[in-house]
Formats: C-alpha cells, sequence, structure tokens
C-alpha cells in the first residue's frame, strides 16, 4: 500500500510540474495549422506563400507587400493557391470552422463606407463585424449603404472577393484589415500591377469592375438639386412647394431639379398624392414645368402594413419573406412598420414599377429612391442580402439618368447618381463636414463616379424623436458657407436650406459657388466622365492618383483632385484665417490670384477669408 501511495504522489507531482504547464502553454492550447507543409504560387507580378498559418506576399522581386496572419488555424484547413492572370494569385482556405484573415500591407483604400470617414480607411479601428450595408444614421458603429468586397493597399496589392455566396466578416484593427468567414470558407484574389497603387488599382477596374456605359443626367452636373427635405421636413404642400420654387428664382439661382420629399402620400406604401396636401398635384406640377422646373419625388422599397398596398402584397407574395416561416417578413423603418418589397421576384418589382408609373403620368420626372440596406430586411432571408439591394439599383435605374439612390453593391454601371448617405451638421468627421472628402474619395475608388453629395449644410436635425422629422435647425453661417464651397467642386450639388435664410453675404457666395461650378467644374467634370465611361478612371482622384511615389500624398484627407490639372483644398475647419495646402511635384497656379505660382513638393500656408476656396491648377 505504502508502494501504491508513493507511486500515486508521484504521478500528481508530474501532472502538476510537466502536464499542467504544458496544456496553459499556447502552443499546446492553440496548435499550429495541421497543413503546415509550404505551399506557393507566382504570377509575372507577384508571389504568395505559406508556412503554417502565414502567407508573405512578394513582388516580382522578391520584396515583401505584405502578410497574412490566418487566424482559427488550429483547426486543419485545406489551402490551394493558384496563378489567376499574369497580376493575380487566386487563393482559397477552407475548413470547418471560422476563420479570420488579418491582413498586414501598408495602409488601405476601399471597403465599405464609415459614419466617421477617414481617408485611408486604416486611420480608425472598426469593430470586426457582419459585412452587410446598414443605416448609420441608426446605427454609427456599423457600415454604410455602399461597400464593395475589394481593397487597395498603399503598398501596391489589392484584394478582391470575387463571387457573392460567401458571408464575410470585416474590421480594422490597429491599421491592418481584418477579413473572415463564419463560414470557414475563403475565396479572394490577391492582386499587383505595375510599380505602384495606381497601377493596380487601373488593373482592378478594367478587369474585375463594372463600370458605367453612359453620362447620367447633364443637368444634373451643371445646377443644383433643389430638396424640401432638410428645410420643411415632412410639413410640405403644395402652397410650400410652389413658394419654395418661386423664391428660388427670385434670388437669381438656377435649378436641375425640385425634389419633393417626405410626405406627400396618403400612407406610406400606397402609392397617392395625399389630397388634403395636394388637391391638384398634376396643375401643381404643371405650374412648376412653366417655370422650368423639372420635378423629381422622394420614393421607397418599404409598404407598411396599415395600408392596401399591404394587403394586396400579402396576398399576391410581392414581399420578402422570412424563408423558414414560409410569412411574409416585417421590418421596422424609419417612419414606421411594414414588408420590403421582394424585387427577387419580377412580378413585385413590375407592380412596384406601375405604382411609381401613377407618378409619371401625373408629371414626376424621376425619382430619389431612398432606403435599400440590408439592415431594413427581415431576417432569415435565405439568400444572399447585398444581392437584394443589388436589384434595387437596377430597377430604380430603369427610371432613366435622373435617378438617385443611395444604396449601392456592384452597381457601378447603373448610369445613375450615388448620393452620399445624410450628414450631420457638424464640423468633425463624424459624420460632418470634415468627412466629406474622404466619403467622396470613398466611393470613387470603389467605382461609383457621379456622386451627388447630400444636402449642403447638413440634415440640421432637431434631436428631438417627437419632431425631428417636422422641424429644422439652421446650422452656423459659417458651416453653411464652406459646405457650399466645397460641394461646388465635386460632380453634383444639392440645396435645401436656402442661403437667404441667412442674409445677403450668404446668398452672394452662394451664388458666386454655383456659377463656379456651372462654368469652371462642370464642364471639367463632364469632358472627364467621357473617359470615365469608356476604362472606369475616377474623376475625383485622391492626391496619389497623380503622384503614387510622393509618400506625403498618401494620407491627405482635406484635398482632392478633379482629373489632372485641378488641385482642391477647401477650408474644413471653423474660424480660421489660414490653412496648410500640401502642393505635390509640379508648378501649380494659384487660381485665386494667377499671378503667383507655386514649385512643388511643398507645403504652404495659405491666406483664407470667408469667402476663399483655395484651388490651383498645374501647368508644368
Amino acid at each position: 500500500m505504502e508502494i501504491i501511495r508513493s507511486a500515486v504522489d508521484l504521478l500528481v507531482v508530474i501532472l502538476a510540474l510537466v502536464i499542467i504547464p504544458l496544456w496553459f502553454s499556447p502552443s499546446v492550447r492553440n496548435p499550429p495549422c495541421q497543413c503546415s507543409q509550404e505551399s506557393s504560387s507566382k504570377s509575372g507580378s507577384i508571389s504568395v506563400s505559406r508556412v503554417s498559418d502565414h502567407i508573405t506576399i512578394k513582388d516580382s522581386n522578391e520584396s515583401t507587400l505584405g502578410s497574412i496572419f490566418i487566424k482559427g488555424s488550429d483547426f486543419p484547413g485545406k489551402y490551394t493557391f493558384s496563378t489567376a492572370s499574369n497580376n493575380c494569385v487566386n487563393v482559397v482556405y477552407k475548413t470547418d470552422r471560422s476563420t479570420i484573415h488579418h491582413v498586414s500591407s501598408g495602409v488601405w483604400y476601399g471597403g465599405p463606407q464609415y459614419y466617421t470617414a477617414r481617408w485611408p480607411l486604416s486611420r480608425e479601428d472598426v469593430a470586426y463585424q457582419h459585412y452587410v450595408s446598414d443605416d448609420l444614421l441608426l446605427h454609427p458603429g456599423r457600415f454604410g449603404s455602399i461597400l464593395e468586397r475589394y481593397w487597395l493597399s498603399s503598398s501596391g496589392i489589392a484584394i478582391y472577393f470575387p463571387h457573392d455566396d460567401v458571408d464575410l466578416y470585416y474590421g480594422v484593427e490597429h491599421g491592418d484589415i481584418k477579413i473572415g468567414s463564419m463560414e470557414g470558407v475563403m475565396d479572394y484574389f490577391i492582386c499587383k500591377s505595375g510599380s505602384s497603387l495606381k497601377e493596380t488599382h487601373e488593373y482592378m477596374i478594367k478587369s474585375f469592375f463594372r463600370k458605367p456605359t453612359k453620362i447620367p443626367d447633364v443637368r444634373m452636373l451643371q445646377q443644383p438639386i433643389w430638396s424640401t427635405w432638410v428645410r420643411y421636413k415632412t410639413e410640405i404642400n403644395e402652397t410650400i412647394i410652389i413658394s419654395f420654387a418661386q423664391e428660388i428664382t427670385d434670388h437669381g439661382f438656377k435649378c436641375s431639379q425640385l425634389e419633393i420629399d417626405d410626405t406627400y402620400t396618403t400612407n406610406y406604401g400606397d402609392m397617392q398624392f395625399d389630397p388634403s396636401r395636394f388637391p391638384n398635384p398634376k396643375q401643381m406640377l404643371q405650374k412648376l414645368k412653366q417655370m422650368d422646373y423639372r420635378v423629381t419625388s422622394w420614393v421607397h422599397p418599404f409598404v407598411n402594413y396599415d395600408t392596401a398596398a399591404f394587403q394586396e402584397g400579402v396576398a399576391k407574395n410581392y414581399f420578402v419573406k422570412n424563408k423558414v416561416r414560409n410569412v411574409t417578413g416585417l421590418m421596422k423603418w424609419w417612419q414606421g412598420t411594414g414588408a420590403l418589397i421582394d424585387f427577387y421576384n419580377p412580378e413585385a418589382e413590375d407592380w412596384y414599377s406601375k405604382k411609381l408609373a401613377y407618378f409619371q403620368h401625373v408629371g414626376i420626372d424621376s425619382f430619389k429612391f431612398d432606403g435599400g440596406e440590408y439592415i431594413y430586411m427581415p431576417s432569415e432571408l435565405g439568400y444572399n442580402q447585398n444581392l437584394l439591394t443589388q436589384n434595387y439599383v437596377r430597377m430604380a435605374s430603369k427610371f432613366g439618368s435622373m435617378v438617385e439612390t443611395r444604396a449601392a453593391y456592384r452597381n457601378q454601371d447603373s448610369n445613375i447618381y450615388l448620393r452620399m448617405m445624410d450628414k450631420h451638421s457638424y464640423w468633425g468627421f463624424n459624420n460632418g463636414l470634415k468627412s466629406m472628402i474622404p466619403s467622396a474619395l470613398h466611393l470613387s475608388i470603389i467605382g461609383y463616379h457621379f456622386i451627388l453629395p447630400d444636402m449642403i449644410g447638413g440634415n440640421a436635425m432637431v434631436e428631438d424623436d417627437e419632431v425631428m422629422f417636422k422641424l429644422s435647425i439652421k446650422p452656423e453661417k459659417e458651416l453653411y458657407i464652406r459646405w457650399f464651397q466645397l460641394v461646388a467642386f465635386l460632380p453634383s450639388m444639392q440645396i435645401s436650406i436656402s442661403p437667404w435664410q441667412y442674409d445677403e453675404e450668404t446668398t452672394s457666395i452662394a451664388l458666386e459657388a454655383t456659377r463656379l461650378h456651372e462654368e469652371l467644374v462642370a464642364p471639367l467634370i463632364l469632358s472627364l466622365a467621357e473617359q470615365t465611361i469608356v476604362d472606369g478612371t475616377p474623376i475625383i482622384r485622391p492626391l496619389w492618383w497623380n503622384f503614387p511615389n510622393d509618400l506625403n500624398t498618401l494620407d491627405i484627407e482635406d484635398q482632392f483632385l478633379i482629373g489632372n490639372s485641378l488641385l482642391v483644398a477647401p477650408v474644413v475647419e471653423p474660424k480660421v484665417s489660414y490653412r496648410k495646402v500640401y502642393l505635390p511635384d509640379g508648378v501649380w497656379v494659384d487660381m485665386n490670384n494667377q499671378d503667383v505660382s507655386y514649385r512643388g513638393p511643398m507645403w504652404i500656408d495659405y491666406a483664407v477669408t470667408i469667402k476663399t476656396v483655395p484651388y490651383f491648377k498645374i501647368i508644368a
């Protein structure tokens, strides 16, 4: 017995000193990938090799461009590397567990919209989450209305996911991007072309992106859109619409179209003019056309449950269903509870299109299509959520070149305007004025070139749920003016809060901005758009587009280029008399004083007044 006791004691000692500490060792709890055999693939411009749970990316000179650390690799997984083209390697990884590919490679561009929009995107950490579109006004920590499965690195590599059938998850951590799948399947391209990120991006556009095939409505590029939304919110009627149009004319402004926003229908889903607000819509629209106003109206894909259209749609299976229970899925949106029209169903799309045709018959010229994000889709859909967004935008594009939408997924070929999500009437990156340029550059890089900024000055929301859709707060004067000046250099302008609601100085500055846009910016954008519809070249460009080897250009987020010739540096800080401007290599003429020029590369302190927008033209 004594011998047995001694043996047991010895075993306990061995467990305490050897086995238990070994178990708590990271190498035992998280063993390396069981497929540790090295594998690799090489194309003409890039090579990819793996040892254990690390992938190394190199260029043709064997210089390291980046690395991928595969988390979740403690479970057996199968790798396949294959040469997809002279510039791309196809990486396929399959396991029976979730997996995250943590990618380190310079700074990053592309991906989704963010509430706190920055340039490059890797400036800010983003929580790892489902890679689907959301409403940033409701959920600022999630992704915005527009996203693509494409990322571009300053090191000159691009990552592209060609397939829609795998649900992705995504986040940003300490400057690196994390892309993963709960299903354990990853299938993507790593690509590089030439010697710079510009050349890689041009290759990706040519090889993978859809492209516009024609320029959308030209008048929308030349003259501002005027909307009822921010100024009047839901408090609109025939008298207000006519009065608004008359004010615009009386103050000397032009108008590409007047947009009638929420609320002009009887109910949300019953697409008829509300007779209590609009007793004679046809007569109102005829009068507006006599004043040389084209008219659009706000529409959406939602049908509230308390409408006649809801009963009809349920009976005819026109709404998105909960596939598990096979019933119409209900969802909440910002104006109630209802169903979402199923744009996978051709009959449902035809039903919806006929309802919109009623408005066209009365005299509406086109539409502002709102919504369309994944967040407004019922759960347990049974098919890829992003594709429902894609179908919604494709349907919208059938209504002509004056259309605008705010959501998109692989819709670069729709030949319509894509609107930035509503901005707040703030100065900062938190969805305010400073987020405007990063947002525009992001849309441009992921292939959406006909950018429609939302209302000048932001949405002027009253932060009170009871009245937020009824009342507006007028943005501060300086913020409104700086917003106006910035938007004058983007493809399209949209106004709701009126300059004459401030004073004569504001009105004068706004008139000058619209004149500058129509006479200088719009012709330049139209000429650049001819190239865009051929090869997808961006119109609004980051500074690195022309100067990819200048490291200073990689993270400048308050300047941009229009084509190759015009550099714009709007004022986005309050109460300043100078702003710093970076001028890359070349001779730059100050367009506010053409007797002055600068030889870059150099930083300058540029003096500004409330009337000044620094912009420069390269001449050599």
